[in-house]
């Protein structure tokens, strides 16, 4: 749940601040965004490893503390791959937005905050939604940034069932992941209520499928 919150809101700013900037600085970021897309996770995660691992040097040769991988890492991780996937979503939403309502609450002398506030962000929330589930599933069950990023007293639900299995199938482990598919699937129907009740209100109908159709 931290990383899919905090990658929500770093995507969100990102995609904003990408849209008024120049260019050139915005095509270098697209690299590095789609870079992060494509890469297969397995090179995501050992680059991760490799970055921590010399951070963490670095930081006890200045200062003589001894930084150590756990759940920090693992969300750390987490945020830099999703981010780039709710930023993706929600500038997909920002291209394809209204903006005769934002030209109008200029022309009224409106602040830009209070643009952003009543017009712009309401639009973006189903995007904004849409990526925040998105980061979640991904994060909820990765198994290979996090097995790269972890640390000893650090586990998460897929890690459990991963070294439950190497002893057998257990009951227990059975229970552990119905209750991950109920949870996932519960958590992709309540994003799906509060974007038709989203769209409803607008007079359009609106869908997760929908919006991740529209960036591929």
């Amino acid at each position: 749940m931290p990383a899919a919150i905090l990658s929500t809101l770093f995507g969100t700013m990102a995609a904003l601040g990408l849209q008024r900037v120049g260019r050139r600085l915005r095509l270098t970021f697209d690299a590095l965004i789609y870079i992060s897309v494509i890469v297969p996770e397995i090179v995501i995660a050992l680059s991760t490893l490799v970055l921590f691992a010399t951070g963490f040097d670095v930081w006890r040769e200045l200062t003589g503390q001894r930084l150590r991988f756990g759940h920090p890492t693992v969300i750390a991780a987490h945020v830099l791959f999703n981010t780039s996937l709710v930023l993706l979503l929600v500038r997909t939403r920002l291209s394809t937005m209204d903006r005769t309502h934002v030209e109008a609450s200029y022309d009224l002398f409106a602040s830009p905050w209070r643009t952003f506030v009543q017009i712009t962000f309401p639009q973006l929330v189903p995007a904004i939604v849409a990526g925040f589930l998105l980061s979640f599933t991904f994060s909820f069950d990765d198994y290979v940034i996090t097995t790269f990023t972890t640390g000893p007293g650090s586990s998460t639900l897929p890690l459990f069932i991963f070294g439950q299995i190497k002893r057998g199938v257990t009951p227990e482990t059975n229970a552990v992941a119905t209750m991950m598919l109920i949870f996932t699937l519960a958590m992709l129907f309540l994003g799906q209520w509060v974007l038709t009740r989203q769209g409803r209100r607008r007079g359009q109908q609106t869908s997760m499928a929908g919006i991740v159709s529209q960036q591929g």
